[in-house]
């Protein structure tokens, strides 16, 4: 990859844990670990690692699933913008876990 490459790895949050789920909280942590770590890694070749951590995400798979929550999901489009955002030409952000929420909007952090 090239100086000025950007990564941006896709996570997600469950404000609350859920029985059954722990491997799905285990892999999202560690990814965000990950990204953090590689952000540190490749940070003297110039390049950028973020990951971007939605809440619920409107997709036809959560409604399918999860349709007493849409209400509270966030939109795709809203979730793309963000990684949209991490891409552009300039953007320095690096090391960043970006966490979108529908009422909450964009916080940077972990797992709120």
């Amino acid at each position: 990859m090239s100086q000025g490459a950007q990564i941006v790895n896709l996570s997600g949050t469950f404000e609350n844990g859920v029985k059954g789920w722990l491997p799905y909280f285990a892999s999202k942590r560690a990814l965000e670990d990950f990204t953090v770590g590689l952000s540190q890694e490749l940070a003297e070749a110039g390049i950028y690692v973020n990951a971007v951590s939605p809440s619920d995400t409107a997709t036809e798979s959560y409604a399918k699933f999860f349709p007493q929550y849409m209400a509270e999901a966030v939109a795709p489009e809203v979730v793309a913008q963000e990684i949209v955002q991490l891409c552009q030409a300039g953007n320095k952000t690096t090391g960043q876990v970006l966490v979108v929420q529908r009422n909450r909007g964009v916080s940077v952090g972990f797992h709120l």
